[in-house]
């Protein structure tokens, strides 16, 4: 029975995440976790290396950066292969869930009916959809390997069982933090289903000495003592991802958040899962920290909720033990993500509940049937409920799903939803603006960023967006206001100095003012390829070729697949007349990127200079033939050619050349 519901459920999963393979990557965080991210775009010793003494993007989880990198092996860029490996690991997590509590309950029905929770829910969609999430199913990989190793050395308890229970939770750890709180979880599972010691009596514990008493102490104290190595890791885990978060400048103040503010914005975060839960809609991408008065309150109001519904609990404790597990679980697994210690901007997050709803998902399949456990009907009822609940979760899973497709779509639904009830947030608008100018509409874009500087005049981001879009418009003096003031709001984004030197060198008399810039955003990012790549196009034309040289022999060495710095050096060495350097760097361009027909074209000119006029008309007609508006390829073709003695093919070239300049001025 156990093999027919895996094979079921793992059809009914990929059933539904099916269309996932298609989704692009998001432009928010995809970019700097695989897109955008050197370390991890080859499998070498020196990535493996960094992936485990390094912290990036404020997060220190090696074994998360390593399935990165087999991915970029495997898939290389293409988002589907990235997409499919998050999907199997969800299918592989909600098989391992029903397999783990099947094995300690045994009651198949009612894990399936959790596992099934779980892999449906509409809740769950970010951690699977979303690739820079990867950390989040996979930690929960290992969390649930974890558990299923400790339930095995329960059974048999020596050091080699012991062993897998700690290796596996220090590689869940290893892949995301979230895991801290894996201990308690054990200890609950103690409780039960695993009745490795009793509720009941320790209320008497403390009260005296009998050798009863003192069993009972002995044993909770072993169950304790049992975790200790688990903690260690914990502790060391725990100091590392603060240290990488304080690094990256994560960590938000207490001056910035207030704790009464954090704490109130936590309980009522506790109540806004479940309401999520229970009735799944208005999922967003991000939900902003909401900071008002009346806020206040309604934390004050969710504290006297979640202290009720714990009272009443413990008062069941004996009756109902699943009901503790479940509540304390879900409590206790999401201390690390409720805001307490305030990472980033958000007030919550759909991902953070992927692993706490499990604990309320386990109240619900005990804690429904002891409910109907009178009702004359109760298997039929329960067989009809979850028929309908689970055709609804998958339909709003379905509809849902469809937002992560790309990130228009995303950030589209996050305005629908999330404005509605937080009019001030602006970082949905700059996102959606970011994408709208990498797909050149700037238009667009610029009316998104608009509301977002209006909202807030003080985000810089915003700022230095619109300046782009405004300079995909040709408004140049537009976005040179635009990116003036996303530097006198923030003077370290190096960002918007790079783009502002790009605006300004569209002129030829503010290079020397470009050339400033661009330098003052490679001292703030040294790293920064694009800002040597364009100071080294500046100072060429500002008649610093030597400089030039350096500063895109840089880029190359930070960025080694970029094929445009090889093409200006290419240049730049043909006019030093140093003609086989040249054409070393033009036939890069060509290796990775066949039909660029300026690097075709300027090859040739390399080559007709040494002599070799054969080589070089191939060239030309290769350029040509790529782009026949090229002018300039025309010429240089008509110019060899003639050379050769093939005047009337050079005045058939010439001729062209001469239409096509033509034209380009009654264009102007």
């Amino acid at each position: 029975m156990k093999k027919i519901i895996c094979v079921l459920l793992g059809v009914l999963i990929l059933a539904l995440y099916w269309k996932v393979q298609y989704h692009e990557f998001i432009n928010y965080d995809d970019g700097r976790y695989i897109t955008e991210n050197k370390h991890i775009k080859d499998f070498s010793k020196e990535n493996f290396i960094w992936a485990f003494t390094s912290s990036y993007a404020a997060n220190w989880h090696p074994i998360t950066w390593l399935s990165h990198m087999l991915d970029i092996r495997l898939y290389g860029l293409n988002p589907k292969g990235h997409h499919l490996t998050s999907l199997a690991l969800h299918i592989t997590n909600s098989l391992l869930l029903f397999l783990v509590f099947a094995r300690m309950t045994g009651s198949i029905w009612r894990s399936c009916f959790v596992a099934s929770l779980f892999a449906f829910h509409p809740i769950n969609i970010e951690s699977v959809a979303w690739v820079a999430e990867r950390k989040n199913v996979l930690s929960t990989f290992f969390w649930l390997l974890t558990t299923w190793a400790y339930v095995h050395y329960i059974q048999k308890r020596n050091l080699a069982r012991y062993s897998m229970v700690v290796l596996f939770f220090a590689l869940g750890l290893m892949s995301k933090a979230m895991l801290v709180t894996l201990p308690f979880v054990l200890l609950l599972l103690d409780y039960w289903p695993l009745k490795r010691f009793e509720i009941a009596h320790l209320k008497r514990i403390f009260s005296g000495e009998t050798q009863n008493q003192i069993e009972y102490k002995k044993k909770l104290l072993n169950l304790i003592f049992e975790k200790i190595p688990l903690l260690f890791l914990v502790v060391g885990s725990c100091i590392v991802t603060l240290s990488a978060q304080k690094l990256a400048g994560a960590i938000v103040s207490i001056e910035t958040v207030q704790t009464t503010t954090r704490i109130s914005n936590a309980l009522v975060s506790y109540l806004v899962y479940l309401e999520k839960m229970m009735w799944p809609k208005d999922f967003s991408v991000f939900y902003p920290y909401p900071i008002n008065e009346s806020y206040m309150w309604k934390g004050l109001m969710s504290g006297f909720v979640l202290t009720g519904i714990t009272i009443i609990i413990l008062r069941l404790i004996k009756k109902a033990p699943y009901l503790s597990v479940g509540w304390f679980w879900y409590l206790g697994t999401l201390i690390p993500v409720i805001g307490l210690v305030q990472v980033g901007q958000q007030m919550m997050a759909d991902r953070y509940a992927y692993v706490p709803l499990i604990g309320i998902f386990i109240i619900i399949a005990w804690g429904l049937p002891d409910l109907l456990q009178n009702y004359p009907f109760r298997k039929k009822l329960l067989s009809v409920l979850a028929g309908i609940f689970f055709s609804v979760l998958i339909t709003l899973t379905s509809v849902q799903l469809q937002y992560w497709e790309n990130s228009v779509k995303l950030f589209e639904h996050a305005i629908e939803v999330t404005l509605k009830k937080y009019p001030s947030f602006v970082g949905i608008y700059n996102n959606l603006g970011v994408v709208l100018n990498e797909q050149m509409k700037f238009e667009e874009a610029m009316a998104h960023l608009k509301n977002a500087v209006k909202l807030q005049p003080a985000y810089s981001e915003a700022h230095n967006n619109l300046g782009n879009s405004l300079s995909g418009l040709n408004r140049f003096q537009e976005a040179n206001i635009s990116y003036k003031e996303a530097i006198r709001l923030k003077p370290d984004y190096p960002e918007a100095h790079n783009n502002f030197a790009n605006s300004l060198s569209k002129k030829r008399e503010n290079l020397e003012e470009a050339i400033f810039h661009y330098k003052k955003a490679i001292q703030l990012k040294p790293e920064f390829y694009e800002a040597h790549f364009n100071l080294g196009v500046t100072l060429n034309k500002w008649n610093d070729s030597d400089q030039a040289i350096g500063h895109l022999q840089e880029a190359i060495r930070l960025e080694p697949n970029l094929s445009e710095p090889h093409l200006v050096l290419g240049n730049i060495f043909s006019q030093k007349k140093k003609f086989k350097t040249a054409t070393d760097h033009l036939e890069t361009v060509i290796k990775m990127d066949p039909n660029n027909a300026i690097a075709h074209n300027s090859l040739g000119s390399a080559l007709g200079e040494q002599g070799n006029f054969k080589q070089a008309i191939k060239h030309f007609n290769t350029s040509v033939k790529i782009n026949p508006h090229y002018v300039e390829a025309h010429q240089n073709l008509g110019t060899a050619l003639s050379i050769l003695g093939q005047s009337d093919k050079s005045v058939d070239h010439f001729k062209i050349a001469k239409e096509l300049a033509v034209n380009e001025k009654l264009k102007q």
